[in-house]
């Protein structure tokens, strides 16, 4: 439960969270910090009240009008007043007019709400104000257009444009569009826009979507850390562990599904890579309990768990009698089967088998996007099933949205009802989707709704739910999404990350690599084993967009052969407890590390004596960088001689002049890898590789 609040602030702003069909997260917080946050089965008006009655009444509530806020505001804080959050009525324009209208009073509408989110005084707002009424005025008799139904009645042709002007007239008529801007009030109120959506609520979103498949407890648990962490007084991290609810006091509370094994029975856990350690140790104590098997299946070598993880590589590299497969069937070619276990270890001579077999192209950004695309909707069109596998989400969603609407363009999709889902794309009937989250109670006749299944859009409802059936099914194996499973567990499943496709088989899959801190060995690996036919890898050599990481962009001889030799080299893998405790003991204990610090004050008195000032010297020794300096000055002697003492080379190394008494009669030569072998591009990671 999160604390108290006596201050009275001039503002607050709240929003609610939805983690899926079966909680919500409602927050409140100030300017700066999160104040409280309340998690519910759904968002009404006894849920908001609870978090607002721990929180001392505002003078000024900013909100987006969710369900029962408004009828607990008045019992809670009838003395305080509400602002509606501008950028979700602009939202709710958008929606009605798209983002590229193409109608003239859709593309007034859209302009209308451009500036509403620029209002910043009463003058301001009193003009937007008059610009909409003209904007009423001017198109009315074109929304009072009406459309014959084929089976009787009629409906408004422009509907939701109409929807649009009925929800502004409320807002405008209730006065809580402006309430900011008000002269009433004795000192400037913040901007009107909900600071929930851009600084908690779109953060705390990426925190659930990067430890995106973790069970509903750990997504509560999640939110609870996040809200803690984020609060003006944040705990030490010591004292929230003692406050945090456990698993199996959030599990019984939301009636989760404990251990339900019978003796005898075999329990298979497939993509056993992905099961979190605690996740892992509670299936099988449930399973000892109740006299069942636990057989773990899957392969070290791929996608880590978003949670701890480790484990399962930890029993493969443990016992010598883990069974392994030694033929690849997935693929078709003989070469790519024995390149792709050379991929999975990382060697790096498999590149030039990649390129000799022309399955690496490199470009920029926009060159290698599009060429992947558009070898892709050449495969499609040929009939053969194929992925398109990018390494960020947002990549992947620019992907969907291009594909589809080409496929509208096309006459492949035709017009009609959409919907909107989990990452803001809009899908219609016919649009191939992934479903993102289990839910037993979704099923057909075969089975039921999995995390990781492609389906296809045969109906789109009113109330925004969906009815699906697999591809390439005609009749029958239907099922019905509801509608808030499909905002929060839908995505378009043209492009995909690698984490998406593990487990899928293609035909063929075109693989964006676009260099970043997440992409790792096991990303590549994954994703260049999706097709039977053909793996193609499409190597982003520039920067697309400012970086704070090193780039291979930021080196102009950079290649695809020397992108992929730094990706090679950098595992993602993860140690388990057990293993990360025994590499530290073996790090601290080795003989490089004793004489490190043996030798710790010969090099401080060096940097000391090197010509730099004490300030200078002093900053050297405390950086985080010291421990590299010590590390070159104590390595290798290079086979060139060199005149220049140790002290000098420090300066160097540290960005000053040497002393000019002893001018140095050479250079220390640089270190350089062999040609076209570069650095890797992210630190290796010195784990445990894994398998297939």
């Amino acid at each position: 439960m999160a604390p108290v609040v006596d201050e009275v602030h001039d503002a607050v702003f709240v929003d609610g969270i939805h983690l899926g069909c079966k909680a919500v997260v409602l927050i409140a917080q100030n300017e700066k910090h999160v104040l409280g946050w309340y998690v519910a089965r759904n968002e009404n008006s006894r849920a908001w009240a609870a978090l607002m009655e721990r929180i001392a009444p505002p003078r000024l509530v900013v909100a987006d009008g969710g369900g029962g806020f408004e009828k607990a505001r008045k019992k809670v804080w009838p003395n305080t007043r509400t602002q509606r959050c501008t950028f979700h009525v602009f939202g709710q324009i958008t929606r009605a007019t798209t983002l590229r209208p193409r109608l003239e009073a859709s593309k007034e509408l859209y302009r209308l709400g451009t500036s509403l989110l620029r209002v910043c005084d009463a003058e301001e707002a009193h003009a937007w104000v008059q610009a909409y009424t003209d904007w009423c005025l001017r198109w009315e008799t074109f929304l009072a257009e009406k459309t014959s139904r084929d089976g009787g009645g009629w409906e408004y042709t422009h509907e939701r444009l109409v929807r649009a002007r009925s929800s502004l007239n409320r807002l405008v008529s209730a006065g809580v569009l402006f309430t900011f801007v008000d002269p009433a009030w004795d000192r400037q109120m913040p901007a009107m826009n909900n600071r929930i959506e851009g600084a908690t609520n779109a953060p705390l979103r990426q925190v659930l979507r990067d430890h995106w498949g973790m069970r509903l407890t750990r997504r509560i648990k999640a939110v609870f850390w996040w809200c803690y962490t984020h609060s003006e007084q944040p705990l030490p991290a010591a004292q929230i562990l003692k406050i945090m609810p456990t698993d199996a006091q959030i599990e019984a509370a939301w009636h989760l599904v404990g251990a339900t094994f019978q003796a005898g029975q075999l329990v298979i856990i497939d993509e056993a890579s992905l099961t979190g350690t605690l996740s892992l140790d509670r299936i099988t104590q449930a399973a000892a309990e109740a006299g069942a098997k636990v057989l773990l299946v899957g392969d070290y070598a791929q996608l880590q768990s978003v949670d701890a993880g480790g484990a399962f590589s930890l029993l493969i590299h443990d016992r010598d009698d883990a069974p392994e497969l030694v033929d690849v069937h997935r693929l078709s070619h003989a070469w790519e089967k024995t390149a792709s276990l050379e991929l999975r270890h990382g060697r790096t001579p498999v590149i030039d088998t990649y390129l000799a077999h022309e399955r690496i192209h490199e470009g920029d950004a926009e060159a290698m996007t599009d060429a992947a695309y558009t070898a892709w909707r050449h495969d499609r069109q040929q009939g053969l099933a194929s992925v398109l596998i990018a390494e960020t989400r947002e990549n992947v969603t620019a992907l969907n949205v291009r594909a589809r609407a080409d496929l509208i363009l096309d006459d492949t999709l035709k017009p009609g009802p959409e919907i909107t889902l989990s990452d803001g794309p809009r899908a219609g009937v016919g649009d191939t989707i992934i479903t993102l989250h289990n839910d037993r109670r979704l099923r057909n006749r075969h089975g039921w709704v999995r995390n990781g299944q492609t389906w296809t859009i045969t109906a789109v409802r009113d109330d925004g739910s969906v009815t699906i059936r697999p591809p390439g099914a005609r009749f029958g194996n239907s099922i019905v999404l509801p509608a808030d499973y499909v905002l929060e567990h839908v995505d378009l499943s043209y492009a995909v990350t690698a984490h998406r496709a593990q487990g899928i088989t293609t035909d063929t899959a075109h693989v964006l690599v676009l260099v970043e801190p997440t992409t790792t060995r096991e990303n590549l690996y994954v994703a260049m084993t999706r097709g039977r036919e053909s793996n193609q890898a499409y190597v982003i050599l520039d920067r697309p967009d400012d970086h704070a990481m090193s780039h291979p962009g930021d080196n102009p001889d950079a290649t695809a052969r020397t992108v992929l030799y730094g990706l090679l080299q950098h595992s993602g893998a993860e140690l388990s407890a057990h293993e990360t405790i025994t590499a530290e003991q073996d790090r601290w204990g080795s003989i490089a590390q004793l004489a490190a610090a043996a030798q710790h004050d010969r090099w401080t008195t060096l940097v000391r004596g090197s010509g730099l000032t004490d300030e200078q010297a002093q900053a050297v020794i405390e950086s985080d960088a010291f421990g590299a300096l010590t590390a070159e000055l104590a390595g290798p002697k290079p086979t060139t001689t060199t005149s220049t003492p140790s002290c000098h080379a420090s300066s160097r190394l540290v960005g000053s002049p040497p002393p000019t008494t002893s001018p140095p009669s050479s250079t220390i030569a640089s270190p350089t890898p062999p040609p076209n072998l570069p650095a890797p591009v992210a630190p290796a990671s010195h784990r445990v590789s894994s398998s297939d």
